[in-house]
């Protein structure tokens, strides 16, 4: 058990090389710096491991840093999310992948007593065949890094009926599809950040390309602004509501949903918890 602890250090100490490497290959685009972190890991691993006095050090590396490398796209985790998780979400990533590979390494090359062999192994295969689960919830996370790096709030419905089926972020829009549970009927709500555009521009140059093909017999699209400050567009078929709200420009629509429903939705707008985002991924 002890030579596991010793093997499970240093896992952490090459996953936090790692991540600190795959964020200076991230930020300058470099790609030596992307080669170092996965050949470095290597002989660093190996001679943390003659330093913890492990026997077969450089076997423990060798496995061990080649099942960090291979596990990531085995399960398809983007290598952006991680990073965009921010410096210690990313951090704590990649020490979780050193922590179990070269745990896994040891349990598999040292020796030591099989009742403490087998569980080990049995249970980071476990845990390894769940990771993928959480690809989802580790990538709406990063989303929502990414938004508030650029200062963009998460905003999110709290209409009842409606619950939340995609989240998306993508270069500081945010996405959100909402399902009414009766009838499957579908909100979207986007938002951008008000620097970028204004309601009365998102009305006019939006259309209604991000809720998928006009319905037949749709007119051209129009735009007015109501009393309130609040602008509708219409096209005969489809509406959607839009606004600022706080820092950013919130469209509300659906393809069928009217006005005062849109509007109704748009009153219930609140900030979008963490949790929520990772329930979405877990559910899915």
């Amino acid at each position: 058990m002890n030579a596991l602890m010793r093997a499970a250090l240093a896992g952490a100490v090459i996953g936090l090389g790692q991540a600190t490497l795959a964020v200076l290959a991230r930020e300058h685009v470099n790609l030596l710096v992307f080669l170092a972190m996965l050949a470095g890991a290597f002989p660093a691993g190996g001679l943390l491991c003659w330093w913890g006095r492990l026997p077969l050090p450089w076997l423990i590396s060798a496995v061990g840093s080649s099942g960090v490398m291979v596990y990531i796209p085995a399960i398809a985790i983007p290598f952006q999310d991680i990073v965009d998780l921010g410096e210690w979400g990313g951090r704590l990533v990649f020490m979780g992948l050193g922590v179990g590979a070269f745990t896994f390494a040891a349990a598999l090359v040292v020796p030591m007593s099989r009742n403490v062999r087998l569980p080990v192994l049995g249970a980071l295969l476990v845990l390894g065949l769940l990771a993928p689960l959480g690809r989802d919830s580790l990538t709406a996370l990063a989303g929502m890094q990414v938004l508030a790096r650029d200062g963009v709030p998460a905003v999110g419905l709290d209409a009842p009926g409606y619950r939340l089926t995609t989240f998306s972020a993508v270069e500081a829009t945010l996405t959100l599809r909402y399902e009414r549970q009766r009838d499957g009927a579908e909100l979207v709500v986007s938002a951008e950040p008000r620097k970028w555009t204004e309601p009365q521009e998102t009305c006019y140059n939006g259309g209604f390309h991000r809720s998928g093909p006009a319905p037949s017999g749709a007119g051209r699209v129009r735009c007015e602004k109501e009393p309130d400050g609040v602008w509708v567009r219409s096209d005969d078929k489809r509406y959607a509501v839009i606004a600022p709200h706080g820092a950013v420009t919130v469209e509300v629509f659906g393809d069928t949903a009217s006005v005062a429903e849109l509007r109704a939705a748009f009153a219930t707008l609140r900030p979008l918890r963490w949790y929520e985002v990772v329930w979405l991924g877990g559910a899915d």
